[in-house]
C-alpha cells in the first residue's frame, strides 16, 4: 500500500499538553442576578439542561444564556422568560432568530430540538460554514483535523509520494506493482487554542488498498478506502471515505533517465459527523496531484510534489437529524521529500508540507514534519513506521503508526 502516514496506528502516543482547558460547549445564563456555568460533550444536552431543568438551573427561568459552541465563544445565545414558554434563539454570526414556543419548559426545548434537527437544515448548513471559518476543531472543513482536510492529506500521502521501494537508485527501472493489499493504521493527539483555553483531543484512523489494477505499464486504477475516530472533550466525531485515482507515468527513471514524472487525477466521496456536535457533512472532492522525483545520486532521490483539489459539502440525513455543511473549499498541498537507502533493505526519508485552505478556515495554513522508515522484509511483502508533526496557527499534532503491504 503507497500509504504510510494517512493510514498508520500507534498504541502510545506523545501527549499534547496544554496549562489551561477549555470545554467544547459551555454555557453561561443569568437571571439578572445569578450567573451559573455549564458545560457538556454534547450540545442539545447542554441545550435542553438550561431551559428544562430546573434543579440545576434557575427556578423562573434565565433571562440570556450564550453558548460556546466549538471553542468559539457567544456563538449562540437564547432565553428563557419567566413562565417557561418562550425561548428566542439568536444565532449573531449569520444574522438569524426565531422565537419558540411551548406550554411549558419542556415544549419549548421539544421545538427548539426539533428545528435544529430537522426544518433549521437550512441555518445550522450556514452556521457550521460559519463555525469552519472560527473554530480550529471544525469538524466538517478550515482546520488539519476536519473532513476536508483528512481527505486531501490522505489523497497527498498515498498518491503524491512514490513508494519507497519503486525508487530506482541504481538505475534500474522497476515495474509497477498492478496488484496488492494493503493495512495502515495511524493514530496521534492534537491541541488546538482557543478564546477560553486549548480544547486537546485524539484521533485514530485505518486505510486499507484494496483494488489495484493495471491498465499498462504506465497507467494502473486505485480504489483506496479509510476510516476514521476523533474524540474533542469527549465529543466523539465518525468518518469514512473512499477514493478513486488513477496514476499516470509520464517519465519513467532508469540508468539513463534520473526522472520520475506522475500525474494522478483522484476524485472520491467521504463523510463525517458527530451527533454530539451537531455537526455532519458528506463531501465529494476531485483533484490532481503532480509527482516529480529525481535521482541525484545512488544515495539520494528527491521529490516534490503538488496538489490542488476542490472539495464540496452535499446534504445528508441521519436518523431524526439533517446535515449540510455547505462546504466549499479548494486545498494547496505542497511537498518536498529526501529518500536514501540505509541498507539493501531499508530506506529512510524526511519529508516536509505545506497546507493551504485558499477559502475561508480557521486555521488558514499549517506545516508538516515527518520521517519513515520502510523495511522490505521479502519481494512481496514490506512493512513501515512513521511519524508526523504538524503546526499552525494555534494548532498542533503529533502522530505515529505502522502500514503493512503486500504485492504480487
Amino acid at each position: 500500500m503507497r500509504t504510510k502516514i494517512s493510514s498508520l496506528f500507534v498504541a502510545g502516543l506523545i501527549a499534547v499538553s496544554s496549562a489551561l482547558a477549555a470545554n467544547l460547549f459551555e454555557v453561561t445564563a443569568t437571571d439578572g442576578f445569578t450567573t451559573q456555568t455549564f458545560s457538556n460533550s454534547n450540545v442539545l444536552d447542554l441545550i435542553k439542561t438550561t431551559i428544562q431543568d430546573t434543579t440545576l438551573i434557575f427556578p423562573v427561568g434565565i433571562t440570556t444564556a450564550d453558548l460556546t459552541f466549538l471553542g468559539v465563544p457567544k456563538a449562540i445565545s437564547y432565553n428563557l422568560n419567566p413562565a417557561g414558554t418562550s425561548s428566542t434563539l439568536t444565532i449573531p454570526s449569520i444574522g438569524f432568530t426565531r422565537t419558540f414556543t411551548g406550554a411549558n419548559r419542556a415544549a419549548v426545548y421539544s421545538a427548539m430540538q426539533d428545528f435544529l434537527k430537522t426544518d433549521g437544515s437550512g441555518v445550522l448548513a450556514r452556521f457550521l460554514k460559519e463555525m469552519a471559518k472560527q473554530s480550529p476543531v471544525a469538524v466538517t472543513d478550515g482546520n488539519p483535523n476536519a473532513s476536508t482536510a483528512v481527505a486531501a492529506n490522505g489523497i497527498f500521502m498515498s498518491e503524491g509520494f512514490t513508494p519507497a521501494d519503486q525508487l530506482s537508485f541504481e538505475g534500474n527501472a522497476p515495474r509497477p506493482n498492478f496488484g496488492g493489499f494493503g493495512i495502515g493504521f495511524n493514530s496521534g493527539r492534537f491541541a488546538a487554542k482557543v478564546a477560553g483555553g486549548t480544547l486537546s483531543g485524539e484521533f485514530a484512523e485505518l486505510g486499507l488498498t484494496w483494488f489495484n489494477l493495471g491498465l499498462g505499464d504506465r497507467v494502473r486504477l486505485l480504489a483506496p478506502f479509510s476510516a476514521s475516530y476523533l474524540t474533542i472533550d469527549n465529543t466523539a466525531v465518525y468518518g469514512v471515505g473512499q477514493s478513486l485515482s488513477l496514476p499516470i507515468r509520464i517519465l519513467i527513471m532508469d540508468k539513463t533517465n534520473p526522472w520520475n514524472w506522475r500525474l494522478t487525477p483522484v476524485a472520491g466521496i467521504s463523510a463525517r459527523a458527530s451527533i454530539d456536535a451537531l455537526s455532519g457533512a458528506v463531501i465529494w472532492h476531485a483533484g490532481l496531484v503532480n509527482s516529480i522525483d529525481y535521482r541525484v545520486n545512488h544515495r539520494l532521490i528527491v521529490c516534490l510534489v503538488d496538489q490542488l483539489t476542490t472539495h464540496q459539502g452535499l446534504p445528508v440525513k441521519y436518523g431524526d437529524y439533517s446535515f449540510d455543511s455547505e462546504v466549499d473549499q479548494l486545498i494547496a498541498k505542497n511537498g518536498l521529500r529526501l529518500v536514501t537507502p540505509l541498507t539493501k533493505r531499508l530506506i529512510g526519508d524526511l519529508y516536509f508540507i505545506d497546507t493551504r485552505f485558499l477559502n475561508a478556515a480557521a486555521v488558514k495554513q499549517f506545516e508538516t514534519v515527518g520521517a519513515s522508515i520502510s523495511l522490505r522484509a521479502t519481494k512481496k511483502y514490506k512493512l513501515s513506521l512513521a511519524a508526523n508533526y504538524d503546526f499552525g496557527n494555534n494548532y498542533k499534532a503529533y502522530s505515529v503508526g505502522l502500514t503493512s503491504a503486500w504485492n504480487w
